[in-house]
């Protein structure tokens, strides 16, 4: 039957196969079941408790169980289909799979983490990132390395959207951001920050540093609504699949350059990711010393940013 739901259709088979055999009974297909301890362990990770099922989760067991099942199942099921969705770790993009490893599953994230996690074969393996003092809470990233760079407004929104929380780790709560740096307005060389909460404000510790200009609100606002309107466009781009080259030409990438360089300091993640988009199209384009010069420049913002 054609139904539209909330999630990939693997979220809902994760979760189906997070049920016992006592819970299967009475289904009228077979799925993988796990044992009472192992579904005690699954509930044991954070996840909100719902007060009642879904929609999605209702049809399911109404279809699997028929409509005189117990209403306890769907609402397991639901408790069961968060856990996936806000503990899991990605285990493979092709096919795309997902994993769960208990003790990790309750490791903190933070946007600077001590640590980071991989696989050997099917094991999870954690790895310090730097020497860790005795009495330093382990964390690692619950955002994809490459998200590390991006801004704090942009984190904390995919953490809000993916995990249901606002990150407060010491990364995100300094009141200048570090990668977004505009291009002053005064010299056209140094560089300006803003403080960003309910609203826009210029600041002395944001001024330059070359020669001390500081914007007005209103200038402020404009560098930002422009900003906002290139975050759109690269995640337009970020979206499309295929080479560079099918949606940029070679006068577009010059002259994105040349906006990107007017707007933005070296210290922006956009123009960062941007220049991630150029070295694609130059390389497609055959262009290897231009594509080199913007892959260095990624990797000092990256050294810089996320050392």
């Amino acid at each position: 039957k054609v139904k539209s739901f909330a999630h990939a259709p693997l979220w809902y088979w994760a979760a189906l196969s997070s049920l016992t055999g006592e819970d299967y009974e009475g289904c009228n297909a077979s799925f993988p079941s796990v044992t009472m301890e192992q579904q005690q362990q699954l509930l044991m990770f954070y996840h909100p408790e719902p007060q009642v099922p879904s929609e999605d989760s209702l049809h399911i067991v109404h279809e699997f169980w028929g409509r005189n099942a117990a209403s306890s199942l769907a609402l397991k099921l639901e408790s069961l289909l968060a856990v996936w969705l806000l503990n899991c770790f990605e285990h493979s993009e092709e096919p795309v799979g997902f994993s769960t490893f208990f003790l990790p599953a309750f490791i903190s994230h933070d946007c600077r983490p001590n640590c980071m996690w991989h696989y050997e074969g099917d094991c999870f393996t954690l790895r310090a990132r730097r020497n860790i003092p005795v009495g330093e809470e382990i964390t690692v990233s619950y955002l994809a390395e490459e998200s590390l760079l991006e801004s704090i407004a942009s984190r904390r929104s995919q953490l809000e959207a993916t995990k249901h929380f606002l990150c407060n780790c010491s990364t995100c709560r300094v009141s200048l951001d570090p990668v977004r740096g505009f291009r002053c307005l005064g010299c056209q060389k140094g560089e300006i920050f803003f403080e960003f909460g309910e609203t826009i404000k210029p600041c002395a510790l944001g001024a330059c540093r070359r020669c001390g200009f500081l914007a007005t609100a209103a200038q402020a606002n404009e560098l930002v609504l422009q900003e906002a309107k290139v975050e759109e466009l690269v995640q337009e781009w970020d979206r499309k699949e295929g080479s560079a080259a099918a949606y940029l030409t070679e006068e577009q990438a010059q002259r994105l350059e040349e906006n990107m360089a007017q707007l933005f300091s070296d210290r922006h993640w956009l123009r960062d990711r941007v220049a991630r988009h150029l070295v694609a199209y130059y390389e497609a384009a055959g262009d290897a010393k231009t594509a080199l010069s913007f892959a260095n420049r990624c990797a000092e913002f990256t050294a810089e940013v996320y050392p």
